[in-house]
């Protein structure tokens, strides 16, 4: 080992401006790589979070049964039906009524007003509305309703009374406060609505809403939903925003294919160098005794010991631009953009870079014959 050391100081003197020169470089992309590999994971997820501080992360489906809408994986499913839950007549015990008119069904903000109702699942979970509960309890039954304190103004319907909604009749189980809705996003969770119809799973909806607490996990169930054939709609907002979450990725993908192939064209270039400046010298020390081996590690040693630099070096100056360039985003977009170091990332790039320079090593000595040693020693 002592002679491998000493072999490796006298070659490094010999090399040392080829050395600085390409470990310069080498340095240099793959700084750029490992930086631009970093955004390209980090931009897209700063994307999501800025989608995600929307109001409502959902897409709408029509004409699809409440069980089956459940059964799509969405956090929070609920719907509607025209003349149910809009655009109805909704009239108390006392004969007090409440007209509903119309609303779109995916509108920009199709729960910006309280005077409509949704569709619920029996047993479904109402636990985004436990701090507006102000009387009663959730409903739990098919045939059960959850009133806002507007429609209970309005109508004068009271826990355990009957309300008729169009030609429906349901049970007054609770009151909620839907006067004060957070605008701010918070994971999935029930808007703030005038009542809460909870119905039996083969009711066939006009519309169904679907609700995320993340808008990559509701584009990924949307994708495999299409897949299967099912026909939604989304916010062309987030469409939008999902065709730029693409783009991202390709460009960032792209830069990195290309620093990529630089780093191991660079790689390439300083064991061609070691070659052709230090072939006799390789000849030499065969002819001394030197065995393969022993030759194989003075080399790639020097090699490994330059790639460890760069690795190191590259992945200090990524933390830095990755952040940088984070907090840019941040103020560009606004959101949550967060720089992160993936160890793993430099760790399997100094795994491949040190494999590739012990092929590129193997290669070159397969040229150099025990044929042919005293003929470049001789030409020398």
């Amino acid at each position: 080992m002592k002679s491998i050391i000493k072999l490796i100081k006298l070659e490094i003197g010999f090399l040392k401006s080829s050395i600085i020169a390409i470990g310069l470089i080498l340095t240099l992309f793959t700084s750029a790589l490992l930086s631009v590999i970093s955004v390209c994971i980090d931009v897209p997820l700063g994307m999501y979070n800025v989608l995600d501080n929307n109001e409502y992360v959902m897409y709408t489906m029509r004409d699809i049964s409440l069980g089956e809408a459940a059964s799509l994986g969405s956090d929070l499913v609920y719907g509607g039906i025209v003349g149910l839950t809009t655009d109805v007549t909704v009239t108390s015990e006392t004969g007090d009524s409440i007209y509903y008119v119309a609303s779109e069904i995916l509108s920009t903000h199709p729960f910006t007003t309280e005077k409509r109702g949704i569709i619920m699942r029996a047993g479904s979970d109402f636990s985004t509305l436990e701090q507006d509960l102000i009387d009663g309890r959730f409903p739990t039954e098919v045939g059960e309703v959850l009133i806002s304190i507007w429609c209970n103004e309005n109508s004068n319907a009271t826990i355990g009374s009957t309300l008729m909604v169009g030609e429906m009749s349901f049970t007054v189980t609770g009151i909620v406060d839907s006067s004060d809705y957070e605008l701010i996003k918070e994971g999935a969770r029930l808007p703030h609505v005038s009542f809460y119809l909870v119905m039996a799973d083969n009711t066939v909806l006009d519309e169904a809403f679907f609700d995320f607490a993340g808008s990559q996990n509701m584009r990924k169930n949307a994708e495999s939903l299409t897949e299967q054939g099912y026909s939604l709609e989304m916010f062309t907002s987030f469409t939008a925003f999902y065709n730029n979450i693409d783009l991202a990725e390709t460009f960032f993908m792209a830069m990195s294919i290309v620093l990529g192939i630089m780093v191991f064209f660079i790689l390439y270039s300083l064991m061609a160098t070691f070659y052709r400046q230090r072939q006799v010298q390789i000849c030499r020390l065969k002819l001394l005794g030197a065995s393969n081996a022993k030759i194989a590690a003075l080399y790639c040693l020097m090699a490994g010991l330059l790639v460890v630099l760069a690795v190191v070096i590259g992945s200090v100056l990524s933390i830095a631009f990755n952040l940088y360039f984070t907090n840019l985003c941040t103020s560009l977009f606004g959101g949550t953009f967060t720089s992160h170091f993936y160890l793993g990332i430099p760790a399997l790039l100094f795994a491949a870079m040190i494999v590739f320079i012990v092929l590129l090593y193997l290669g070159y000595q397969h040229k150099i014959a025990n044929a042919q040693i005293a003929q470049e020693v001789k030409h020398e």
